[in-house]
């Protein structure tokens, strides 16, 4: 075709070829312009109905003019010079753009996060445009984007844009390339719409940022399942720096089912310019000393799951013992630190923290925190003994840490697998799926231990040089290697009882030592720690001497602990025979109730200061219902009603039993959940105080253990609550036992209270480490998100009682966000009504709509109360060697 015309186009080069035709550089010999001719083949239209609905969609795409769309000058067929006059070629005279395309660029290296985000914005931008005019593009994709030698995106081919059923075109589009960016429904040949294009754009975002596509696989078939059937893998697992709050934009598009993706360009736009970069990209709590400039890529290995089959006892104990910091210790002298006997932890308001390991030497100490606020932050924290410091490593919720013999590096156990980080800076790097226990071997080599077995490799999780499978019979966990010898001491589970075995790196070969026990690691002292479990229970910690050359315990043992949870299940071992556990487990809150102005002018009520909870407003604002201890020395909660002009109490309950309350909608009743001859059952009380009765069963397990929130409709017949073990929300009625619905979405779907209406619940739907605010039908499918990407984690939605606001708490400051439900669902953008300054946690939001009751802490929160301190006690002792001369 080069040096040939067609129509009035001399063609003088070729720019690319793809399943649509080939693209050549042309000059326009009537207007002297350089242009692009994309080519097609003359089957392409082969029917009259093919040829009619081209031109059609042609001539619409030819009237989008937009700075990020390729520009259409003319749709024609003609002749080729030369060709049969019998077979003219259709063909699409476009904008030529001096540049490459996107997948040129991506192939040579991912993007810079800024330049990602704005490519994304600038194709969204396109979209909007092609969008408004009732255009959908179906082929979105980083061939068919330009990068302008100015950094600009257009996009290309909307002239082959459909706006109906699927062509020849689209079939004889449809490479392996093509297939990786289709939709879920546009893989099934569904009916599509502009949301099919978000989902393609997501896929490419996808791609500037991880360097690869979220599905890909050598045949067709297998990108289309894994596209139908699982989930992309997180960016925050392939590229350092990633802020949560792009992986979840990304994730929303890559949404299996269209309504639950962003439902204009618009709505995306708005989360796109609202993401904040800074901080060297990482996320919303940066991580110190990380350097945009050093984004390690990394690999990840396939997950594996903590074993199901365990007792739940010793799950709960493990998942906080496990032991982390079992590794080699390097010789005491030169160390220059001496480890404390007990150092106190001045924490931030509201943060639970537990210990995660212990360095060798004893001077830095691992502390895995939370928030109380349903879990804002999840994060792992170091602290380093001898200067004080401390700076957060990983933002996710880490099980333990096991450090080098040298101090230098550390290993985390995570919920997204295993990470390596240097102790004093640095990113922290992928190099494992999750594991049950990853620990150093030495300064080089690392052990793994996961459902299929125990691996030794380098420190990035490759090139193993050691493993030994699991069976049928067998499953390890909690492998240490013992200094000095050439065996890793394990536990293996045969027929669900735990033991310590002997692990021969040179044979292979394991041998029992002990049962009913779970090792816990081996001290320099010489002696073996292990739990003992009696009836599937933790009993004890127990120190006994162990002889590693002939692999058999050589005295008595000594019981360290009884009882070991009465320490907060938290104890950490080193090699250096330092033994951490935390003293102070729970800190009772001094808090009071306060009206909340609007403009954040707060008014105290006079009510008792205490630790309060989950609180509901009666329908006249007069009235009160909250969860709250009597004092700081009852372990239990109870309900209470308090008049907000008197701040008199009233006590609902007496033994503990009775959570999350709400208000009947005339202010006479209260229900709650609650427990009555061992069933889980819904209560109701007169808010006066009197006799409590049952109302409704909650199907689930017995003793609490099933329900979490419950909420009432506003005519009192229907009821939502979430529950435990399937971390779903169901609905139910009082009056129809057949009228019920299962609500599931994300890890964990809680109820809210319904619309005034009646005809929406909202509901706070958690994901990881992220929850937000969502509205659904209450006996339907349809769902919208209120809260927005930025929002970590939203929680606590109130509606005002004339419906027409919903207010959330987001990252402790109140939002709120104007709703309609006539015709049916629609929301504004919400925005910030009271800073996060307050220290509120619960709400409520007045009948009259102008102001809300909240509850906030009583003076300085760092400041020691009666009750207890917003301080943590840590026991961090080097005192087993004490107890040698007596085992001997």
């Amino acid at each position: 075709m080069i040096g040939t015309t067609l129509s009035h186009y001399r063609i003088t080069g070729e720019l690319g070829r793809g399943g649509m035709g080939i693209v050549y550089q042309a000059e326009d010999t009537k207007l002297d312009r350089t242009v692009a001719i994309k080519i097609l083949p003359s089957a392409a239209l082969a029917s009259s109905d093919d040829r009619e609905r081209f031109y059609r969609e042609a001539k619409s795409a030819a009237q989008l003019h937009h700075p990020n769309i390729a520009s259409v000058f003319e749709i024609d067929e003609a002749v080729p010079e030369g060709g049969d006059a019998a077979e003219p070629r259709p063909f699409i005279a476009m904008e030529y753009i001096a540049g490459g395309t996107l997948q040129d660029k991506i192939k040579e290296k991912p993007l810079s996060l800024p330049d990602a985000v704005k490519i994304a914005s600038q194709v969204a931008e396109a979209l909007k445009a092609a969008h408004a005019k009732d255009i959908v593009h179906r082929d979105i994709k980083s061939a068919n984007v330009m990068i302008t030698e100015d950094g600009v995106a257009k996009v290309l081919d909307f002239g082959l844009a459909k706006t109906n059923q699927s062509t020849m075109l689209t079939r004889m589009g449809s490479t392996l390339g093509t297939v990786a960016y289709m939709s879920p429904e546009q893989a099934r040949g569904q009916e599509v719409d502009g949301r099919t294009d978000l989902y393609s754009l997501g896929t490419m975002l996808y791609e500037m940022v991880a360097g690869r596509l979220p599905f890909a696989g050598e045949y067709e078939q297998a990108v289309v399942y894994s596209i139908l059937n699982e989930p992309p893998e997180p960016l925050t697992s392939l590229r350092t720096g990633v802020p949560m709050q792009l992986e979840w934009i990304v994730n929303k598009l890559l949404a299996k089912d269209a309504d639950y993706r962003y439902q204009t360009a618009a709505d995306l736009l708005a989360d796109l310019k609202a993401l904040d970069l800074s901080g060297s990209g990482m996320s919303r709590r940066s991580m110190a000393a990380t350097s945009a400039a050093s984004i390690p890529m990394v690999e990840a290995a396939s997950p594996s799951n903590k074993p199901a089959w365990m007792w739940p006892a010793l799950v709960v104990f493990m998942a906080l013992v496990a032991a982390g910091a079992w590794f080699l210790r390097p010789s005491p002298a030169g160390l220059g630190y001496a480890v404390p006997a007990v150092f106190t932890l001045d924490t931030e308001d509201g943060w639970d923290y537990r210990i995660a390991g212990v360095s060798s030497s004893g001077r830095y100490v691992a502390l895995f925190r939370r928030s109380d606020q349903q879990g804002i932050e999840q994060e792992l924290v170091l602290r380093d003994l001898k200067t004080g410091e401390e700076r957060i490593v990983l933002e996710q919720q880490v099980w333990q840490v096991s450090f080098s013999p040298d101090d230098s590096q550390m290993l985390m156990d995570a919920d997204e697998g295993v990470y390596r980080a240097g102790v004093t800076g640095g990113a922290p790097v992928k190099v494992s799926g999750r594991s049950w226990n990853a620990t150093f071997l030495d300064s080089d080599r690392v052990i793994f231990t996961t459902r299929e077995g125990i691996r030794v490799t380098d420190l990035d999780g490759r090139s193993p040089t050691w493993s030994v499978p699991s069976d049928s019979a067998r499953y390890f966990e909690s492998v240490q290697w013992l200094e000095g010898s050439t065996v890793l001491a394990g536990m293996v589970l045969g027929e669900n009882q735990p033991a310590v075995v002997m692990l021969d790196l040179e044979t292979s070969d394991f041998e029992m030592v002990l049962n009913d026990a779970w090792p816990l690691g081996y001290v320099d002292s010489g002696h073996l720690i292990y739990l003992t479990v009696e009836n599937e229970n933790a009993e004890a910690i127990v120190a006994r001497p162990f002889d590693l050359d002939a692999r058999q315990f050589s005295g008595p043992s000594v019981r360290l602990f009884d009882d070991p949870s009465s320490k907060d299940w938290a104890f950490r071992f080193n090699f250096r025979d330092v033994l951490a556990w935390k003293e102070e487990n729970r800190n009772f809150r001094q808090e009071g109730l306060f009206w909340v102005e609007p403009d954040g002018e707060m008014t105290s009520i006079d009510a008792p200061q205490r630790e309060y909870g989950d609180l509901d407003l009666s329908p006249d604002g007069t009235m009160l219902v909250v969860n709250s201890r009597l004092d700081q020395n009852e372990n239990q909660e109870d309900l209470f009603a308090i008049d907000v002009d008197t701040g008199n109490l009233t006590r609902l309950t007496f033994n503990g039993d009775g959570s999350r309350p709400s208000f009947s909608s005339d202010g006479s009743m209260v229900y709650f959940d609650g427990t009555m001859d061992g069933r889980d059952v819904l209560m109701v009380k007169p808010s006066d105080g009197s006799q409590a009765s049952a109302l409704l069963d909650i199907p689930g397990s017995t003793n609490g253990g099933s329900r979490r929130w419950v909420r009432n409709s506003p005519d009192g017949d229907l009821f939502a609550w979430s529950n435990r073990g399937s971390n779903d929300t169901e609905i139910r009625s009082v009056s129809d036992s057949t009228r019920w619905q299962i609500i599931k979405r994300g890890e964990a779907t809680i109820p809210g209270p319904f619309s005034p209406d009646g005809r929406f619940i909202a509901l706070a739907v958690g994901e990881g480490t992220r929850q937000e605010v969502q509205v659904q039908e209450v006996f339907g499918d349809a769902y919208w998100t209120v809260s927005l990407p930025e929002h970590v984690w939203a929680t606590f939605p109130r509606w005002s009682d004339d419906g027409r606001w919903l207010y959330f708490l987001a990252d402790r400051a109140l939002w709120g966000a104007e709703v309609r439900t006539i015709p049916t669902f629609s929301r504004e953008r919400p925005r910030e009504i009271i800073p996060s300054s307050t220290g509120m946690r619960y709400f409520d939001v007045h009948p009259d709509g102008n102001r809300f009751i909240v509850t906030a802490p009583i003076g300085d929160p760092s400041a020691e109360s009666e009750g207890g301190s917003n301080r943590m006690r840590v026991n961090l002792q080097a005192w087993l060697n004490e107890i040698a001369p007596s085992t001997e």
